[in-house]
């Protein structure tokens, strides 16, 4: 319901409704980011370790490489990165046919459908992770007329609006 509302304030403040919908998809469009902290925990507590806020919060929006990375050298994992990154991805992979859509998003996506208005994804995830992460949801992803990652083929535009 959030999401209706908002359109219909959006349309009330700003006299016009939305023309298009372009939504981040980790932690908006699905429940990804509870399944990479579920995973995380999966993995750490053989070590007796725990996965804490304080750490989660400093390594959202890293590159896994990156995020590996703190999480090995800050909790003292006894083990190299590319190890802890083959292990938590396994892991992940066990958890992405559990994805849901988030509260609202259906209803959302109905809206923009009746309402005429295009929609699409963008993620940073790569290919795979996308359709390990979403195939299960095809018919609500197939409503979105465009999905772009971020290591899709990326075409610069210049100052005056010409594709480089």
């Amino acid at each position: 319901h959030f999401f209706v509302l908002y359109c219909a304030l959006l349309t009330a403040v700003c006299k016009m409704p939305p023309s298009h919908f372009i939504f981040d998809m980790d932690g908006l469009l699905i429940n990804s980011e509870e399944l990479y902290t579920k995973a995380t925990e999966i993995f750490l507590k053989p070590y007796g370790k725990t996965f804490p806020m304080t750490l989660k919060t400093r390594i959202m929006g890293l590159k896994s490489s990156e995020s590996a990375t703190v999480i090995v050298r800050e909790l003292g994992l006894p083990l190299p990165v590319e190890e802890y990154i083959k292990k938590n991805t396994a892991i992940q992979d066990t958890l992405w046919p559990t994805t849901q859509l988030m509260p609202g998003v259906e209803m959302l996506l109905q809206y923009a459908r009746r309402q005429g208005i295009p929609a699409a994804v963008a993620t940073s995830s790569m290919r795979d992770a996308l359709v390990r992460k979403t195939s299960h949801l095809g018919a609500h992803f197939a409503q979105f007329q465009a999905i772009v990652r971020g290591r899709s083929e990326e075409r610069r535009v210049s100052k005056e609006g010409r594709s480089r």
